[in-house]
């Protein structure tokens, strides 16, 4: 097997995703600021899946690769799953009362504006950069136990189908753009605009959802969260390398070859 070449893809039990009664409103390692974070990144993904599989399929017809279009179906049907997923998620983040609506109006509009004056190549431009972060988050979450340790268990568990899912298909609309479209110029400049768009709204959420519990000021949780995101375990530090790989002209995703680490967590879920 090469180094770009995708691994089997994992088929997860298909079942309706449910959080429970008993979820602590700051349910990773009881800080809000680490917290609100999660909530913002659930708040924009299910319509980032919803971009994602609008954006691939709209191009389906042009692939002729008979096994890049069973790995598209693959790629939909666990996106579907996921926006499902996270529907359940943010339905808690809803009961518990922060402004989830406001937030999901916006990421609505945006994608709007997205698929108004963005091209079809653009638009999987946009969805491979995005792809990627979810590659590189969905690494680290499954190679670094610190960063899931002291989450709820039932969340934690459904980040960890969903980021095994997310490392599985990587390089699928990578793959259908280069076989479609190419080009590195087209690419790299949907990077740099989604850098520049993501994760400023990500970070507006979060501090809407903190301003709303009146924690956006709490020094002592924020000085936890930079430790977690920066320092130990460093899950944003640690992904600098990732996000600097993708500027290279013959990149491609499963050059970061983490299969071994998929055949642990397939192994440990099977279990």
């Amino acid at each position: 097997m090469s180094r770009t070449e995708p691994p089997n893809q994992h088929k997860t039990p298909a079942s309706e995703q449910r959080f429970g009664d008993g979820i602590p409103r700051y349910w990773v390692n009881n800080n809000p600021v680490i917290t609100c974070f999660y909530n913002a990144l659930s708040t924009v993904i299910p319509e980032g899946e919803r971009f994602f599989i609008s954006s691939v399929r709209r191009v389906l017809d042009q692939v002729d690769n008979p096994q890049l279009q069973q790995q598209v179906r693959t790629f939909i049907s666990q996106e579907s799953r996921h926006r499902a997923g996270h529907d359940a998620l943010n339905e808690l983040i809803r009961e518990q009362g922060y402004p989830l609506q406001s937030s999901e109006n916006c990421i609505k509009r945006l994608q709007l504006l997205a698929e108004r004056f963005f091209t079809a190549r653009q638009q999987l431009a946009a969805t491979l950069a995005l792809e990627h972060y979810s590659a590189m988050m969905s690494d680290l979450f499954l190679r670094e136990s610190r960063l899931s340790q002291d989450m709820y268990p039932a969340v934690r568990d459904f980040l960890i189908r969903h980021s095994i899912e997310e490392v599985e298909h990587k390089a699928v609309a990578f793959d259908v753009y280069q076989a479609v479209y190419g080009g590195y110029p087209a690419r790299i400049l949907q990077m740099l605009m989604i850098t520049l768009f993501f994760i400023p709204n990500v970070a507006l959420i979060q501090c809407r959802y903190l301003w709303h519990d009146r924690q956006l000021f709490n020094l002592r949780a924020w000085c936890g969260a930079v430790h977690y995101f920066w320092f130990r375990p460093g899950w944003f530090r640690r992904m600098i390398p990732g996000w600097l790989s993708y500027f290279r002209p013959g990149f491609h995703p499963w050059q970061h070859d983490n299969r071994d680490l998929l055949q642990h967590w397939q192994k440990k879920i099977d279990s």
